[in-house]
């Protein structure tokens, strides 16, 4: 008998669900009929892991998307750092961002005054943060960021915790770092959004394997209560992955391997033959219209496609 990781009912003897990945190799899941999370078993072995972490997913240039993409990303940055800013009250603080790629967020948190840090594994993303003026960052894990406990004013986690091979873990280590009173602030995709249930493993947002948890409202308020947070906010929003979501899903029913659409986005100007670009843009047209129609349908219906929570240490 197999316990879901977070509300601990018993999943029994279901067959893993096999999501296939952008190299057609096969990924199993469980998922918890209780609180809905989706969850790896068995999790891929650390060098499968590893392999998908590759120049082709950070990108090899000095950006990971294209310019245009940039900017439009720097928008929801942009209005992510001063929702923070107005959750940690009227007086900047300490902040640290926990896998925070190349650092543009908390550029923006220093342009509201606070003090930065960042937290990022080695590597391409890693080289890009330490550009950024006055960020103080740490390449590893958060278990060995060396700053003391109760000393920061914010928390925040970018669509990192599904990444996490002990999300439960993560989660209790950034309530021993903030201060009395300080928040904790995170978003991940939302595995009870319409388009989650709708396309199930062939969900753009699963992104297997790196995505070892795929979490719902009630499996992130468990998670976030068992970490020792008793005040617990969240909502379900579209952000940057709504409409490509549903987008990138819908062409995945037609197009092999899966997610090939944002692979030719990344990859304009590149290797990708323009025979097969031209082929993607105009399937990628076609489903478009219904692509965003859905998403308006499910925004109405509060089903957005992430969910953005925060919780608060009590003092």
């Amino acid at each position: 008998m197999i316990s879901c990781p977070v509300c601990q009912a018993p999943v029994g003897r279901e067959a893993p669900r096999m999501a296939p990945d952008s190299r057609g190799q096969n990924h199993p899941y469980l998922v918890c009929a209780a609180c809905g999370l989706w969850w790896a078993h068995p999790p891929p072995d650390p060098e499968t892991l590893a392999s998908h972490y590759d120049a082709d997913y950070y990108g090899d240039d000095q950006t990971k998307f294209s310019p245009l993409i940039e900017r439009w990303i720097d928008g929801h940055r942009r209005r992510r750092a001063h929702w923070v800013a107005g959750l940690s009250g009227a007086k900047p603080g300490r902040i640290l961002d926990v896998g925070c790629g190349n650092g543009r967020f908390l550029e923006m948190m220093a342009g509201l005054g606070f003090e930065i840090h960042g937290i990022e594994l080695p590597g391409l993303a890693a080289d890009r943060a330490g550009r950024v003026r006055g960020l103080q960052l740490h390449q590893g894990a958060l278990d060995h960021w060396p700053g003391p406990e109760s000393s920061l004013d914010a928390v925040t986690l970018w669509h990192v915790l599904e990444h996490t091979t002990d999300p439960a873990a993560i989660l209790k280590r950034c309530r021993l770092l903030l201060k009395e009173g300080g928040v904790l602030a995170l978003e991940v995709p939302n595995g009870s959004s319409w388009q989650a249930r709708w396309f199930g493993p062939l969900w753009f947002h699963l992104d297997p394997p790196r995505h070892l948890f795929q979490f719902t409202p009630k499996a992130l308020t468990q998670l976030l209560r068992d970490a020792g947070f008793a005040e617990v906010h969240w909502k379900t929003l579209q952000g940057e992955m709504g409409l490509f979501g549903f987008l990138q899903s819908l062409l995945n029913r037609f197009v092999q391997p899966r997610d090939a659409f944002y692979r030719s986005l990344r990859l304009r100007g590149q290797r990708e033959r323009i025979g097969r670009r031209l082929g993607l843009d105009t399937l990628a047209a076609v489903c478009g219209v219904p692509a965003a129609a859905l998403t308006l349908a499910e925004s109405l219906a509060g089903q957005g496609a992430g969910i953005r929570a925060w919780a608060r240490k009590e003092g």
